[in-house]
């Protein structure tokens, strides 16, 4: 393979990374599970929720990934909670969707997704920060929480795309 790099600048002596993971964490077809104070950095989907359930996120730290840091549901999920940490600088690699969160993707819908505390923020400009999308099959998210959250910088806020999408948010 070819790794091409643009720079302003002479690259000599500096360090160079290119992401080789496609998940920091999979999540497929599983239920009732805690992940606590960790970190998904520089993967192609930092976390990835699929076909699961009663899953709580405790205070991530999902930065500098491909895609999306934390893929709330890549394909159905359901009772999805994250619980404060933060979601920064993810979704400047190109191949996967441009997003810090993602919820909505391939496969069935999801609902019952909750983000609450969550600090969201990237300097990125071409990054959505939190993304609900109808899934590929049509599935709608709904009842898509997000509260208590700082959505700060230079990309979207929070972007809808698809039918039958439904969120609060506060």
């Amino acid at each position: 393979s070819t790794l091409y790099l643009y720079s302003t600048t002479y690259p000599m002596g500096d360090t160079i990374e290119a992401t080789t993971r496609n998940y920091g964490v999979q999540i497929n077809g599983v239920s009732h599970l805690a992940f606590n104070d960790l970190a998904f950095v520089k993967a192609g989907l930092g976390l990835s929720v699929r076909n699961a359930s009663d899953i709580v996120i405790t205070n991530p730290d999902a930065n500098w990934n491909s895609g999306p840091g934390l893929y709330l549901s890549n394909g159905g999920g359901n009772n999805v909670s994250v619980l404060g940490g933060d979601a920064h600088d993810n979704g400047g690699g190109g191949v996967f969707d441009a997003n810090n969160i993602a919820i909505g993707g391939t496969g069935s819908g999801s609902s019952n997704i909750t983000i609450n505390g969550v600090a969201i923020y990237g300097s990125l400009t071409s990054v959505i920060n939190v993304q609900i999308a109808t899934s590929s099959l049509g599935g709608a998210a709904t009842n898509v929480l997000i509260e208590n959250c700082v959505i700060q910088g230079t990309g979207a806020g929070i972007a809808f795309a698809g039918l039958g999408n439904s969120a609060v948010v506060h």
